[in-house]
């Protein structure tokens, strides 16, 4: 293997796979918004009360304004044109990710997070949950960075409808307005699971669910109370008189009780998780997020060759325990951490890193043949 000196950034970038298995199901192929074509005569209209504020207040509240509102004032004249498309968050957003207005608007979110947010998760990096990682999926519902790992095992990032919430939460419909509900975009979705949703649904975000309640009922002891007994909820087989599944609603909504309110602030792939649990929603809330730098550069995250290779010889039993180069805890299945780290998405600082001792790229180099499900295909991010 080629010393960290001889590792030529284009060599490393030889080993950066098409993010393919992460994001191809989840939000996708939605059209790009432009901006309004109306035609405004009146160049010395002015903006209202808006006009008579100082510049920096003026400022301060249109960032406190959502994409929607920006975009309605815009056309009521065009000094307010000028204005709105002359503050630097509106350009950079509309410039370097306008696929995230294009979701928010799809899921009626778009109301609910002001222009200055979306700006600002663009400018971050790191996963929310498990603060390691680099978070390359923006979870519409609370417009924070979320890597893939933590989008399929911190339940916290799950959904659920708004019938559900309101039956096993114990809430009203005029309760539950007072957190975003997305209406989902109707399509195939795959994360953990795979589904087929040719309807939209209305849902909400099990972390604001559980957040809600909380407020609503006074505590989360409170909430926990909710939980109704599990005999209640599981299904028995008549004739031998059992329950037919340990994975079954009760499992789920023990899971939605227990979904941490805090970020949990670990590598969650290398902790017990009922990966057999229903996901009726897989991946509905998300859609790709690039990375934008103070100096404008665009980091999209870069999926390990090597990794993957490793997974896919490890699932035909070419290698076999223990990994050479892979640390996989006691007791835990290693499949499902392979599978997180052939999935999982880097800086691209921190993907030179890796590269440089990743042992699935020691394998590659060596001049074993890549083991792959099949050849990688260009995927709009």
């Amino acid at each position: 293997m080629p010393s960290a000196t001889e590792f030529s950034d284009e060599l490393v970038l030889s080993f950066s796979t098409t993010p393919r298995i992460t994001f191809d199901m989840m939000i996708r192929d939605l059209p790009i918004p432009k901006r309004s074509r109306r035609i405004l005569t009146s160049p010395t209209s002015s903006m209202g009360l808006l006009s008579r504020l100082p510049m920096e207040i003026r400022v301060a509240v249109l960032k406190l304004l959502d994409f929607q509102s920006l975009s309605r004032l815009s056309r009521t004249s065009l000094k307010a044109k000028s204005f709105v498309e002359g503050m630097r968050w509106y350009r950079e957003v509309m410039k370097y990710s306008p696929k995230i207005l294009a979701a928010l608007g799809k899921t009626d979110l778009l109301k609910y997070h002001s222009s200055m947010l979306v700006r600002q998760v663009l400018s971050e990096t790191k996963c929310v949950s498990c603060l390691q990682e680099f978070g390359g999926i923006l979870f519409l519902p609370t417009c924070e960075r979320i890597c893939r790992d933590c989008l399929e095992r911190n339940y916290a990032y799950h959904l659920t409808d708004v019938a559900y919430a309101e039956k096993w939460f114990s809430l009203t419909n005029e309760q539950l307005q007072s957190i975003p509900i997305m209406r989902s975009i109707p399509g195939f979705y795959k994360l953990r699971t795979s589904i087929l949703h040719p309807e939209s649904h209305q849902l909400v975000s099990i972390k604001q669910l559980r957040q809600l309640a909380i407020k609503v009922h006074g505590s989360p002891e409170k909430v926990a109370e909710l939980l109704p007994p599990k005999s209640s909820m599981v299904v028995v087989d008549e004739e031998l008189g059992i329950g037919l599944s340990k994975c079954g609603p009760f499992e789920l909504l023990e899971e939605f009780h227990k979904a941490p309110l805090e970020p949990p602030g670990c590598d969650l792939s290398r902790l017990k998780f009922n990966g057999l649990l229903p996901d009726q929603y897989p991946g509905m809330a998300s859609i790709h997020i690039p990375s934008i730098t103070k100096y404008g550069h665009i980091e999209k995250g870069h999926q390990c060759r090597g990794c993957r290779h490793s997974m896919y010889k490890y699932s035909v039993g070419i290698v076999l325990l223990p990994i050479p180069g892979y640390d996989i805890p006691a007791g835990m299945a290693p499949m499902p951490i392979l599978k997180a780290l052939a999935v999982r998405l880097r800086a691209w600082k921190d993907f030179r890193d890796h590269v440089l001792q990743c042992e699935g790229v020691r394998r590659l180099l060596a001049g074993e043949k890549e083991e792959t499900d099949e050849p990688d295909d260009p995927v709009q991010l």
